[in-house]
């Protein structure tokens, strides 16, 4: 390889400044081949090595591929503190097309961390370096991932409209991936209004382009959220179909949190079937990956799930306790759709409980009937 031997001679030499370019580049190189952990060491050590020899802009270069290594690790903590390092110094070297890219990063790693707010900003940031640049990638990369967060927040009005914006300029670029993704996003906000023919159109549309690309991840989740459809309409049947169709095609791609979103679901179908082993298994299996990858939302919806099944056992200080959870965690990352079903299944709790408290008093008094008064004149 050109940069195993141009490290060789730098390292031979001692010259530190060609070391750290081929470092940086391999570790570029490794990332692209999905080899993440040897990217980071790479990367590390040219960040170390520029660090030393003070070369600003080679640093924030580093930082920001360094940034890609760890959130392709899952690594979120790790990936926002590098990118935000990169881009507090970018302005310094006047670089916006990289700047653009550290923002919409930065973006995605927010969001995987549920912090709708702070991404929404990002993808704001890289969409007006984007129109700065007159770079329609970039601007359909930018108004596809504000779409999402307005999906996450319950925006689904501004969602939908901003989608079909991304979505049309995708197409027109020729740029199917994200043309698919679009796509898959709508469908998803259409479900989430009850618009299921519209929804069901775009989620078909999506998976012809995924198959067309051998897109496997893709398919896996258009194939879920059309078992999600399903599910929604009490077509138990189909959605187990496209749930299983989902999970064998996620095994093969590797796709944990992707995993676990086809298990969540597999865990709702057989809370509707009453069968809560089963049910329980699933979704517990889900919140282990949604933990491991740090999945907020994910986690969120799967205690919603167990207080669920909880009350469907007649459990109900149980259930109490995993939907407050819920709820807590629903309004530390400003979930709206969490905290408003967590607010309807604990007031659903109460009514039961208080309908209980009602017909045990009233049994009680039926068997337990006033003595009859005594007539004093009698």
């Amino acid at each position: 390889m050109v940069f195993n031997d141009a490290l060789a001679i730098a390292r031979a030499t001692g010259d530190e400044w060609i070391s750290g370019r081929a470092l940086h580049k391999m570790g570029v190189l490794l990332l692209a081949r999905s080899k993440n952990e040897e990217a980071k060491e790479h990367l590390s050590q040219a960040l170390s090595i520029f660090r030393r020899i003070e070369d600003g802009l080679a640093q924030v270069k580093v930082l920001f591929h360094l940034g890609h290594a760890h959130r392709a690790l899952c690594q979120y903590t790790e990936a926002e503190e590098c990118l935000n390092k990169a881009l507090a110094h970018w302005n310094d070297f006047g670089h916006e097309e990289t700047a653009v890219g550290a923002w919409y990063l930065l973006g995605e790693v927010q969001k995987a961390r549920s912090k709708f707010d702070e991404a929404e900003k990002s993808y704001s940031r890289a969409l007006q370096l984007g129109i700065n640049l007159d770079d329609d990638l970039e601007i359909a990369n930018a108004y596809y991932a504000l779409g999402d967060v307005y999906r996450f927040q319950g925006k689904l009005e501004d969602a939908a409209r901003i989608l079909k914006t991304a979505s049309a300029t995708f197409e027109s670029i020729g740029e199917d991936l994200g043309h698919a993704g679009c796509l898959h996003a709508l469908g998803d906000t259409q479900s989430k209004w009850a618009r299921f023919g519209e929804s069901h159109q775009s989620l078909s549309q999506a998976l012809e382009i995924y198959r067309r690309l051998g897109n496997d991840s893709g398919q896996a989740a258009v194939l879920g959220e059309i078992g999600d459809i399903h599910l929604e309409q009490s077509r138990l049947g189909e959605a187990e179909e496209s749930y299983i169709q989902a999970l064998d095609l996620y095994g093969g791609a590797g796709d944990d949190l992707g995993r676990a979103s086809i298990l969540y679901g597999l865990g709702q179908l057989h809370l509707e079937r009453c069968k809560y082993s089963e049910a329980e298994s699933y979704i517990a299996e889900a919140l282990d990956l949604y933990t491991v990858g740090e999945d907020e939302v994910g986690r969120t919806n799967a205690f919603l799930s167990l207080g669920q099944l909880r009350r469907g056992q007649g459990r109900f200080a149980e259930a109490k306790t995993w939907i407050s959870k819920a709820s807590w965690m629903a309004a530390e990352i400003g979930y709206e759709t969490g905290m408003r079903e967590a607010g309807v299944f604990l007031d659903q709790i109460l009514e039961v409980e208080t309908a209980a408290i009602k017909s045990l008093a009233s049994s009680s008094d039926q068997n337990h009937p006033p003595e009859p008064s005594i007539d004093s004149k009698g």
